[in-house]
C-alpha cells in the first residue's frame, strides 16, 4: 500500500537534487499543490510551519489517479472522475425554474459517490460563484418569461453548459445536429481497465454527456459562439447497443451499464482487439485522459508469417518473419521467444502495444517449435520432419533453396511407392502387418529410420523380417537383440525367409566375419556382443563409457534393433 511520507519532506523534494524516486508523474502534480503555512506560537515567537494542499489544486490531480483507496478499507481502490458543473432549465409546477447541478456549498471542491468505488468530482470557479450568487439555489420565473429566459441564457452559455427540458430552449444560439457518436474514456485499473461511455453532441470542442442521461435540449459555448442542440437519446442508446454486441468480452455485465471494469490486462486487450473495428470506422472514439495508454496493434495470423528453409550442414534450418505491416515486420526467434513469456495470446512489443495472435498461429508456431532444436538465431531440424514443414507450408507463405525441393521431391516420390511383399516369404502378413512392412520399406528407400512399436504379439518380428528379405540384394543386414530372443530371431528367420543366410556373431576373427559378408546374409548378435565389437570388452559396472552409437557395421545394408529403447540408457548398461 506504499509508505508514509510526510508533508514537509514530499514539499521540500521539490527543490532537491536528489528528488524522491518513488514518486510517480502524477504524485509529483499533486506535491505541487501542497502550500507552507506559518504560524507564531502564543508568544508570537517561535514560527511554526505546517503544510496543506490547495484543494481545487489538488482535486485535479487526483483525477484518475490509479492508486487511491478507501480510508475504512485499504484493499478498496477508488476512481476520482471530473464532472462538470451544469445549469439545468426545467418546468416545474407552471413555473420555469433554473438552477446550478450539484448546488454550490461553500468548498470549492465537491466530492459525490456514483458507486461504491467511484466519485464525481466538481470544482468550482469563480464563475459558478457568481453565477450561484445572482440566482441562489434556484430561481422559479414565470412560463410567458420563456423569451427573456432564452436570451438571458444565451449570453452567459459561454459561462457554463446549458441541460434544458424545454424544447424551444434547442433553438437559441446556432443549432447543430448532435453527433450520437460513443466516445470510450479508458485508464489502466489495477491490473485491467476501467471504461467511460460518453457522447460530445457538440462535437470534438464540446462538453461530454453520459449517453441516454441528463436533458435532451443543450446550449453552450463553443469557440465563442452560442450553440444550441437536441440530443437523440434513441441513437445514443442504440450504439452503446452495438459495441456491446460487437464486444463479447462485456456480455457478462448488464445491458444498461455504461460503465465497465475489466479485472486483468488480457480481457482488457480482448476488448481493444473486439472494438478495432468500430474504431477503424470512426462509429467509436477512443481517450485516454488519465496515465499511460495500451492498445492492440493488429491480429497476427498465419498467412502473414513467412518462413525460409535452406540446408545447414546434415540438417534443414529455418528462419523467418511476421510481417505486421508495411512498416514492422517481428523476426520469428523474437516472436516465439515473447510468445513463450505471455501466458496469452498477446504478446507485448514496446510502448504499450500488443500484438494479436490467433489461436491457430500460436498453434502452429508451437508446432514448429517441437519438431525443432534452437540454434542462436534459426531452428534447425532433420530432413525425417520433412512432412510436419510440409503441413505448415499450408498455413505458412515458405520460401526454400533447392536441397529443400528436392528433398520434398524425393519424399513425396518414396511416399507414393508401393513394395511388393518377396516371393521368397513364407508366410502371409494381416493387413495392418502389410502397411507396417510398406512403412517400414518407404522410410528405409528414402535413407530414414523407424521405430516399430506394435504391442507385444502383434507380429513385429515378421513385418522386420519381410523388410530385410526385401532389401537382401543389396547387401548384408544386421539384428541386435536382446541375447534371450537372439534364438527367436534364428528360429523366425529360418521359418519366414529361409533364403537368408543367418549367422551368429560371436567369438573368433570378427573382422574377416564382416569382410566375409555379403547380400543376404543376416547376422544376429546381442547387444552384449555389439558393445564388445565396438570397444573390444566389456564395460565394467560403474565405470564411464564413451559415447555409443547404434550405428551399421562394416557398412551392412540394413540394421534392425530389437528392444532399441537400450540404446537410450547412458548411466548404465545390462544386458541379460
Amino acid at each position: 500500500m506504499g509508505q508514509r511520507v510526510s508533508l514537509k519532506r514530499l514539499h521540500e523534494s521539490q527543490k532537491s537534487s536528489t528528488p524522491l524516486a518513488f514518486l510517480t508523474d502524477q504524485d509529483r502534480a499533486l506535491v505541487r499543490t501542497l502550500q507552507p503555512k506559518s504560524q507564531f506560537d502564543s508568544y508570537g515567537r517561535y514560527p511554526d510551519t505546517s503544510y496543506e494542499f490547495k484543494i481545487s489544486s489538488a482535486a485535479e490531480a487526483l483525477i484518475g489517479h490509479p492508486l487511491i483507496f478507501s480510508a475504512t478499507d485499504r484493499s478498496q481502490s477508488i476512481e476520482l472522475v471530473k464532472r462538470d458543473l451544469n445549469m439545468l432549465v426545467q418546468r416545474h409546477k407552471g413555473m420555469i425554474r433554473i438552477c446550478l447541478e450539484p448546488v454550490p456549498d461553500e468548498d470549492d471542491v465537491l466530492f459525490i459517490p456514483e458507486t461504491p468505488n467511484r466519485v464525481g468530482v466538481y470544482i468550482y470557479s469563480p464563475r459558478h460563484r457568481e453565477i450561484h450568487r445572482i440566482i441562489g439555489d434556484e430561481l422559479l420565473l414565470p412560463d410567458q418569461s420563456l423569451p427573456a429566459v432564452v436570451e438571458t441564457l444565451q449570453s452567459i452559455a459561454t459561462l457554463i453548459p446549458i441541460h434544458s427540458e424545454i424544447s424551444g430552449m434547442a433553438a437559441a444560439g446556432k443549432a447543430i445536429e448532435a453527433d450520437s457518436r460513443t466516445h470510450l474514456h479508458l485508464s489502466r485499473k489495477g491490473a485491467g481497465m476501467s471504461i467511460r461511455m460518453h457522447v460530445q453532441p457538440f462535437g470534438a470542442n464540446g462538453p461530454y454527456y453520459r449517453p441516454g442521461l441528463g436533458s435532451k435540449n443543450l446550449m453552450t459555448e463553443i469557440q465563442g459562439k452560442a450553440m444550441s442542440t437536441q440530443r437523440s437519446f434513441r441513437d445514443e442508446i442504440s450504439r452503446v447497443q452495438e459495441i456491446l454486441e460487437l464486444c463479447p468480452i462485456l456480455a457478462s455485465f448488464a445491458s444498461d451499464q455504461i460503465d465497465f471494469e475489466l479485472a486483468s490486462i488480457e480481457e482488457s486487450l480482448e476488448f481493444l482487439l473486439q472494438l478495432k473495428p468500430l474504431v477503424d470506422t470512426q462509429k467509436v472514439t477512443v481517450y485516454w485522459p488519465h496515465g499511460k495508454s495500451f492498445r492492440v496493434t493488429k491480429e497476427a495470423s498465419p498467412s502473414m508469417m513467412q518462413l525460409h528453409i535452406k540446408k545447414d550442414r546434415d540438417w534443414f534450418a529455418v528462419s523467418g518473419s511476421l510481417q505486421i505491416d508495411q512498416e514492422l515486420a517481428l523476426d520469428m526467434m523474437k516472436l516465439i521467444e515473447l510468445m513463450e513469456a505471455s501466458p496469452s495470446r498477446f504478446v507485448a512489443l514496446s510502448d504499450g502495444q500488443f500484438l494479436a495472435l490467433t489461436d491457430e498461429l500460436r498453434r502452429k508456431l508451437n508446432q514448429l517449435g517441437m519438431y525443432s532444436e534452437r540454434r542462436q538465431d534459426k531452428l534447425r531440424f532433420p530432413s525425417i520432419r520433412i512432412t510436419a514443414l510440409e503441413e505448415l507450408g499450408e498455413v505458412f507463405s515458405i520460401r526454400a533453396d533447392n536441397h529443400w525441393k528436392k528433398c520434398v521431391d524425393r519424399w513425396k516420390d518414396f511416399t507414393a511407392l508401393t513394395l511388393a511383399l518377396p516371393d521368397t516369404f513364407q508366410g502371409e502378413l494381416r493387413d495392418y502387418q502389410l502397411e507396417g512392412f510398406q512403412w517400414l520399406g518407404r522410410l528405409a528407400a528414402w535413407g530414414a529410420g523407424a521405430c516399430l512399436a506394435d504391442d507385444m504379439g502383434l507380429g513385429k518380428t515378421i513385418q522386420a523380417l519381410a523388410l530385410l528379405l526385401h532389401r537382401a540384394p543389396g547387401g548384408p543386414a544386421l539384428v541386435v537383440a536382446p541375447t534371450s530372443v537372439c534364438i527367436n530371431w534364428i528360429r523366425e528367420a529360418n521359418r519366414f525367409a529361409p533364403t537368408l543366410n543367418v549367422r551368429q556373431f560371436g567369438a573368433g576373427d570378427r573382422e574377416a566375419f564382416f569382410d566375409n559378408l555379403g547380400p543376404r546374409d543376416l547376422v544376429i548378435c546381442s547387444y552384449r556382443s555389439r558393445l564388445c565389437d565396438t570397444y573390444g570388452s566389456v564395460v565394467e559396472p560403474g565405470r564411464r563409457r564413451p559415447s555409443f552409437r547404434p550405428c551399421a557395421p562394416h557398412g551392412t545394408e540394413t540394421p534392425c534393433y530389437d528392444l532399441s529403447f537400450r540404446l537410450s540408457r547412458n548411466d548404465r548398461r545390462t544386458y541379460p
